[in-house]
């Protein structure tokens, strides 16, 4: 067999290989009940999908807004396992680049204008807001977080990237309370995206 030959069998084993990856994921995709492009997770109360969105220098609201668009919403992290599989897919997507996702978490009401004190610890000050996630295994501050800078830090974003730290202070995988119109325009920390969630269908 000549070398052009082994070439164009090996193209073409390339290409029934990835056509039949593709067809494997469109099955599981329509099996799992969640649909094109979002990962579905077993969580106690049921199917729980999870899709990251790339679009820079939204506010927190504008981030709902396209997830309800999804019929979705901003999601929360049932374990540290849809933390792990959100911050990779997002440093996959935009190294070298580095940024913030908005997620599903705000400070509640009793902890408004507070610091972490006694009866506001960072197990309690913030609810996740997708009313499906429960309790705080999902919980990974950034180390001193949430600080609650200037009394209004009342949303939250999950720092990514492939360099550890961004800023040298934000850890990768870790959350940051901030400002819920805050962009960070032009910085290593600006939005790039937002994380949605919703039910599985099966």
């Amino acid at each position: 067999m000549s070398n052009t030959s082994i070439l164009l069998f090996f193209f073409f084993l390339v290409t029934v290989s990835a056509n039949v990856c593709d067809d494997l994921r469109e099955k599981e995709e329509e099996i799992n009940g969640c649909g094109k492009g979002w990962k579905r997770f077993q969580r106690p109360s049921g199917g729980w999908c999870i899709k990251v969105f790339f679009e820079e220098l939204l506010t927190q609201a504008e981030a709902e807004k396209r997830c309800q668009a999804e019929k979705a919403t901003l999601t929360g992290f049932q374990n540290q396992t849809e933390v792990f599989h959100v911050t990779t897919t997002a440093t996959t997507h935009l190294k070298p680049a580095t940024g913030s996702l908005w997620v599903g978490l705000k400070r509640n009401q009793k902890c408004l204008k507070l610091k972490i004190t006694k009866n506001c610890t960072t197990m309690n000050t913030f609810d996740w807001t997708d009313k499906f996630t429960t309790g705080t295994h999902g919980f990974i501050w950034n180390g001193g977080e949430p600080l609650n800078y200037g009394w209004n830090q009342d949303c939250v974003v999950l720092t990514v990237g492939n360099t550890g730290y961004v800023e040298t202070l934000f850890q990768v995988g870790t959350f940051d309370d901030v400002g819920c119109e805050m962009t960070y325009k032009n910085s290593a920390r600006a939005i790039k995206g937002f994380v949605c969630g919703k039910k599985s269908e099966k």
